[in-house]
């Protein structure tokens, strides 16, 4: 994967992405929430906390207010912090096919969030992207 131009080129090897995105099977709910508490993902700005915790344990929180029925993505690779335009790259594709999408950071991997009913034509549009969706 490289930049040129502030455009992000990844590698396709005989039409081949060089980059996962990993489907992971389990349910997730996105939950504001009164305070914090153990999860796949905890995010306190100062303002609120976000919680986005499995659905199997969602009982273990008390919730301001809750999405469910999310399935979590992960782009396999680590992305170094001068790359720019990896994300946008895939949510303006993902905004072109309607798609609503929760993204999510770590220090070097990146994550989103689709609701199920959409993960069909996600993977879809993931794929365009050269994407190798597992």
């Amino acid at each position: 994967m490289y930049i040129l131009n502030q455009k992000v080129y990844i590698w396709v090897i005989h039409g081949e992405c060089m980059i996962n995105a990993i489907v992971d099977q389990r349910r997730f709910a996105i939950v504001k929430a009164k305070e914090k508490a153990e999860a796949w993902a905890c995010i306190d700005d100062g303002r609120e906390i976000t919680l986005i915790v499995e659905e199997s344990k969602i009982n273990n929180i008390k919730p301001i207010k809750k999405e469910k029925d999310f399935r979590l993505i992960t782009f396999d690779a680590n992305l170094d912090f001068s790359l720019t335009g990896f994300i946008s790259n895939i949510s303006n594709k993902l905004a072109e096919a309607k798609i609503p999408i929760f993204v999510i950071s770590a220090f070097s991997t990146d994550h989103i969030l689709v609701k199920e009913q959409y993960l069909k034509n996600t993977t879809k549009q993931l794929e365009a992207l050269y994407f190798k969706v597992i």
